[in-house]
């Protein structure tokens, strides 16, 4: 029985923004921001920068009123199509219909759908995804999702034979005809209507000059053809980008919906059965694909099957949600929507394959003697990664070597064994698979880290003969993840300013820039003093550089190690024209001086001329390692008012640390005395008490003296009444006290997560601050 995802569907998120429902909107962007983002990527980068605040109005608009009740608003409701038309600069919606152009007639009529219709149709046929993907989009379970874009195509086609008796002038036969058409398509028809459209089309043989019969044969022709002619219709109208720009852009060139989806999603143990010329396989499949075509013929409970055509809605029913033959989830009403709760969606299912011998090639078939316990000891995330504990015991008297198959579904990626004495191989064409071997009556630990490419929440589930039961272990999401595991190691977070006061400057105001580097006295925030640049070595071509040193213990593994860079492209007049695309400049402790690009930057959603630039340099950190970094040429102002600085974060494995879960996000939010301007975040975590936890923030903007703030962690206050100080944790050069709008801190402290969630929430009564970067650190039992 299929499972009814509880997490609220698109719309529903849509109608509590419009009421001022930040948490909605942000479960939006944590939805479509990688989406987006990625369409913008082959784009130039100056529509790249400018997309936050071209999205942050699309909330505005979203917020004036409904969708189509604006003049010029042709209605497009699906968020997604909206918000990649809202940062490419498309139509928002198709234009003007002409008889003549039967895809822009059927633009129009995609227009007239409500939101879920849309919505199941731009993914499913423009961006190809599977129903599980689309599931939580529409607050449906799978097999309902399935129903839904059946009923959408034939309100599709209802509404196309709208627009067509709409667009111009035609007899009063083919206007009889016209709304037969669905149903002739589907074989349900009465007898005597199906005669008479065929007796129409015959017309249309026989007399081949354009006419009303004509009319009707070229819109049979299209429904027939409506997957294939409807992403070209609606895509390059609703967002200005071609159907294969699209499709090139999110990587779903290869993928499919419906029938051909059973061969793309078919598990790995299947297509390695059909590689090595298992008969019996392939004739599973091709059973499997048959069943899967009778179903999609059949009428779902409720199908129109007069010929009279389904009543369009030109807006969306009031719940969102049309009839269908499942029934509607119950969800919570919009203003109270609960984004985080109990996880259930797509079942992602993992099987586990015991055989006995070392495996080098081919296939094992003997089971063996060992029974194994599956556990995980921390929730896996949506986009990020997930830990499976295995536990092997050998139930005999004699030594056994084994080979375990872990045969993944599309979407999870075998990324490493991260513990216990194995030897695990991830060949190409085939699954992944770890050799053994397992004393008499022993038990042999291992930890096996997968990587879940889709950002849908749901379940990871592993299975196996060799199980006693199947393990269950929920997927969940966060906010802006940059990296999610579970290891022994730690998180290293490092930065320094690349501002300072002016000695000059400001000895003529009689201000002491060593007593403000200090913190000490009433002039200590960088909006009372003149500012100048640190490190400037013109011989190096550095405008502005400073140094921190990373710390890792002798031997770390560097997992993962991202740069962030921050700066004022706009203060006091002065304006800085290289921008932020322009590329910082790195030195490791080797000494080797390189050129790093962001991969990604983000615009104030406040201030567009604040920006953070984002950019993985695990390779560069794991050959340089532990010592002094240098970063410099940082993009930003030299003036009274305005900040610079840079954060390397680090990822690292060394055996001789607790294991621990870890979780770093890049929220860039603006925290301010103006309502709504805070930061609240659920943090899936282990469940726990007392557990010895790690928190590192961050945060650009933050002023010494300007309070009260509050960083409430857990139940925590951190920090005091000013934790956005401007005091930065760790060695560095040049060391200020007070960095003058740069904040990172480092925090130790014990939590309670009985419910697996740890809230993080920071507010500001009498300052502006940019929480930028959010690194915790969990221990576990074990």
């Amino acid at each position: 029985m299929p499972v009814t995802p509880l997490l609220p569907s698109d719309r529903q998120l849509v109608d509590a923004a419009r009421h001022g429902h930040d948490a909605a909107w942000q479960e939006l962007m944590e939805r479509h921001r990688g989406s987006i983002l990625v369409v913008l990527g082959a784009r130039r980068r100056s529509t790249r920068l400018h997309a936050a605040d071209r999205i942050e109005g699309l909330r505005t608009g979203l917020a004036d009123t409904d969708a189509g009740e604006r003049e010029g608003d042709e209605a497009i409701r699906a968020f997604r199509p909206r918000a990649i038309a809202a940062v490419t600069g498309g139509r928002f919606g198709p234009a003007a219909a002409s008889p003549d152009d039967p895809q822009m007639l059927l633009a129009r009529a995609f227009g007239r759908l409500p939101e879920p219709w849309q919505t199941v149709l731009w993914h499913s046929h423009v961006e190809q995804l599977s129903a599980a993907e689309v599931s939580p989009l529409v607050g449906r379970a799978t097999g309902d999702v399935t129903d839904l874009v059946a009923t959408a195509e034939r309100g599709l086609l209802d509404a196309y034979a709208l627009e067509v008796l709409d667009a111009g002038d035609v007899d009063d036969e083919t206007a009889a005809v016209i709304p037969m058409l669905s149903g002739y398509v589907r074989d349900a028809l009465p007898p005597h209507d199906q005669r008479r459209v065929e007796r129409r089309l015959a017309a249309a043989d026989d007399d081949p000059a354009p006419s009303g019969a004509t009319l009707v044969s070229d819109m049979l022709s299209l429904a027939r053809r409506l997957p294939d002619v409807l992403p070209d219709a609606i895509a390059p109208a609703v967002t200005g980008l071609s159907v294969a720009e699209h499709r090139e852009r999110l990587g779903t060139a290869d993928r499919s919906f419906g029938a051909a989806a059973l061969f793309a999603t078919r598990s790995d143990r299947t297509r390695r059965a059909i590689v090595l010329g298992s008969v019996a396989a392939v004739v599973l499949a091709l059973v499997g694909v048959a069943s899967l075509a009778r179903q999609s013929d059949d009428e779902p409970v409720g199908a129109p099957t007069s010929a009279q055509p389904v009543e369009v809605p030109t807006t969306p029913p009031a719940t969102g949600e049309p009839v269908s033959s499942a029934a509607d989830p119950t969800v919570p009403e919009t203003t109270d929507l609960e984004l985080r709760p109990d996880v259930s969606g797509p079942v992602n299912t993992v099987e586990l394959i015991f055989d006995e011998g070392i495996r080098v090639v081919g296939l094992q078939t003997t089971p063996p003697p060992l029974s194994a316990v599956v556990s995980s000891p921390a929730p896996a995330f949506a986009g990020g990664s997930g830990t499976l504990d295995i536990a092997v015991t050998n139930t005999s008297a004699a030594a056994v070597d084994a080979s375990i198959e872990i045969v993944l579904p599309r979407g999870v990626v075998f990324d490493a064994l991260v513990a216990g004495d194995a030897d695990c191989v991830d060949p190409d064409n085939d699954s992944p698979y770890c050799n053994v071997s397992v004393g008499a009556g022993a038990t042999l630990d291992m930890s096996i880290r997968v990587a879940l490419e889709s950002s849908v929440v749901g379940r990871l589930q592993v299975e196996g003969d060799a199980l006693p039961e199947a393990f269950d272990v929920p997927i969940v999401s966060t906010r802006d993840l940059i990296h999610n595991s579970v290891g022994r190691g730690d998180v290293a977070v490092i930065g320094n300013t690349v501002m300072a006061c002016d000695d000059a400057a400001a000895a003529e105001l009689g201000i002491s820039c060593a007593d403000v580097h200090a913190g000490i006295g009433d002039v200590v925030n960088r909006w009372d003093v003149p500012m100048t640049f640190t490190g400037a070595a013109p011989v190096l071509g550095l405008f502005n550089s400073s140094v921190a040193t990373l710390e890792m213990p002798e031997g770390a593994t560097v997992v993962d190690a991202r740069l962030f860079w921050s700066g004022d492209l706009n203060q006091g007049g002065v304006v800085v024209e290289v921008g932020a695309e322009r590329p910082v400049t790195l030195r490791g402790p080797d000494g080797a001086i390189v050129s790093v690009e962001a991969q990604d930057v983000s615009l104030g959603d406040q201030d567009a001329t604040q920006y953070v630039g984002r950019a993985d340099v695990t390779d560069l950190v794991a050959t340089g390692g532990s010592g002094d970094y240098l970063v410099g040429d940082i993009a930003t102002a030299e003036v009274r008012g305005s900040y610079g600085a840079w954060a390397l974060v680090v990822v690292y494995d060394d055996d001789s640390l607790p294991r621990r879960h870890r979780v770093v996000t890049d929220p860039f939010d603006w925290v301010a005395p103006e309502a709504p301007f805070d930061y609240e975040v659920d943090m899936p975590v282990p469940v726990s008490v007392d557990a010895p936890a790690h928190l590192a923030v961050v945060a650009y903007e933050g002023e010494r003296g300007f309070a009260p703030e509050q960083l409430v962690v857990g139940g925590q206050r951190l920090g005091g009444d000013n934790p956005f100080d401007s005091t930065i944790s760790g060695p560095r050069s040049p060391a200020f006290d007070n960095s003058l709008g740069v904040d990172i801190d480092a925090y130790d402290l014990s939590i309670d997560t009985p419910n697996g969630i740890l809230d993080i929430a920071a507010t500001s009564g009498d300052d502006g601050v940019r929480l930028a970067v959010i690194a915790l650190t969990v221990d576990l039992a074990s």
